[in-house]
């Protein structure tokens, strides 16, 4: 009888141990818990915010910083032009040439059916036509020297220099180095109205430095 009352005892404690466990599992937190778990929820959303405006706030700057590098290169170009503009000029240059008479070989093979061909007058001088190109150089120096491509001026027979502010003047070569593509002009030009351009030290350049061109190839206006 003792032992059957030992046994029920012990079955109703583990009865107890059970149901105390669920409602442990249930309810894993205490009141308290509840107002914290709120207060991190709040704290994390705070900070998402605050890292998402600290992010939105970067790209802005970044974007700053990219239009503000932008315009000081667009600001170093346009110093450039206005610096080397006036130095610049452009080249047009004219060359006779012989027109070719025009000829259809073959056709004299068949006369009865193309009739007579008419020969060239061979009495009369050959006719002249003109070729025109244009080119960019730049002022070298007062004294009226103007710096060119050999292949711009290279067998032209009349050569004129229109400079920046508009003024053509004819020109005459001075120099030619066929194997560097360089050739010397002279005009006869007011040292007052020439303006040489500013050079530097090549021997102070780096790979990887900018290097700007600028020409005049396009002011050539058919005569």
């Amino acid at each position: 009888m003792k032992k059957q009352f030992m046994l029920i005892v012990t079955l109703f404690l583990l009865v107890q141990l059970v149901v105390a466990g669920c409602s442990s599992l249930a309810h894993p937190f205490k009141s308290g818990d509840s107002e914290d778990t709120t207060e991190t929820t709040k704290t994390a959303l705070v900070q998402a915010e605050e890292e998402a405006t600290a992010s939105a706030s970067s790209s802005s700057t970044m974007e700053n910083t990219t239009l503000n590098s932008l315009a000081a290169i667009e600001t170093a170009f346009e110093t450039i032009y206005e610096q080397v503009s006036p130095s610049v000029v452009n080249i047009q240059v004219t060359q006779k040439a012989e027109a070719p008479q025009a000829s259809l070989p073959g056709l004299r093979d068949f006369p009865f059916f193309f009739g007579p061909q008419n020969q060239p007058d061979q009495s009369q001088p050959p006719q002249e036509f003109y070729q025109y190109g244009a080119g960019s150089g730049f002022v070298w120096d007062k004294q009226g020297h103007i710096v060119t491509n050999n292949h711009v001026v290279a067998q032209a027979d009349k050569i004129d220099v229109v400079f920046n502010d508009g003024t053509t003047v004819s020109a005459t070569v001075a120099g030619v180095d066929p194997d560097s593509d360089l050739a010397v002009l002279n005009v006869d030009v007011p040292a007052t109205q020439l303006n040489p351009v500013r050079l530097a030290d090549s021997n102070q350049v780096k790979v990887g430095q900018l290097a700007v061109a600028i020409g005049n190839p396009l002011a050539w206006k058919a005569p």
